[in-house]
C-alpha cells in the first residue's frame, strides 16, 4: 500500500468523523479493518486522527468562548444604550421617539414585586426546594479503606486510552 492511498484513507476517515453526523461503530470498525497496515502503524494512524480531531475540538471550543464573550459584550452594550435612551427620554418627557426606520417608546409600566429580606412572607407563598448531592469521592475512599459496605455501590476499574 503506497503513501498516497494511506493519506487518502486517513483523509476519508477524518472527513467522516469530523462531519455533522455520528457514524455507527460498525461502519467505523469496517473502515479501520480495511487498512492493510501492521497493528503499530494502524494504531499510529488512528492516534494521528484522534489528535487532529482533538485539535479541531479545542479550536471550536476556543472560538465558541470568544463568540460567547463578544455576545455578552454586545448584550451589555445594548443594555447600557437602552438605559441611556430611557434616561434621556424621561428627562425631556418624551414617550416616543424615532423616524420611520427606527424608533423607541416607553410603554405603560408593568407591575413588579420587590420583597425585602426581612419581609415575613406567609407559608402559602413559599416553595421549598431540596437539593441532595452525593459525595462520590468520600464514598469511594471509604469503600477502598474498608470502612464502608454500601449495597448498590461498587468500585470498578475502567481501562482508558492515553494519547501521547
Amino acid at each position: 500500500m503506497n503513501l498516497y492511498t494511506l493519506t487518502v484513507q486517513d483523509q476519508e476517515l477524518y472527513n467522516l468523523l469530523s462531519g455533522d453526523d455520528e457514524i455507527p461503530e460498525e461502519q467505523l470498525y469496517e473502515i479501520l479493518q480495511a487498512s492493510e497496515d501492521a497493528i503499530h502503524i494502524k494504531a499510529a494512524r488512528v492516534v494521528a486522527v484522534i489528535k487532529t480531531l482533538k485539535a479541531d475540538s479545542d479550536a471550536h471550543a476556543e472560538i465558541a468562548a470568544k463568540h460567547s464573550k463578544k455576545a455578552k459584550t454586545a448584550d451589555n452594550a445594548c443594555t447600557r444604550l437602552s438605559d441611556y435612551l430611557l434616561m434621556c427620554m424621561e428627562k425631556v418627557g418624551l414617550d416616543k421617539v424615532g423616524t420611520l426606520e427606527h424608533g423607541a417608546k416607553i410603554p405603560k409600566p408593568r407591575a413588579s414585586l420587590i420583597i425585602d429580606a426581612d419581609c415575613d412572607v406567609p407559608e402559602q407563598y413559599k416553595t421549598i426546594k431540596e437539593v441532595v448531592t452525593i459525595d462520590k469521592t468520600a464514598i469511594k475512599a471509604d469503600i477502598l479503606a474498608g470502612s464502608l459496605d454500601l449495597l448498590g455501590a461498587e468500585i470498578v476499574y475502567k481501562k482508558t486510552l492515553k494519547i501521547e
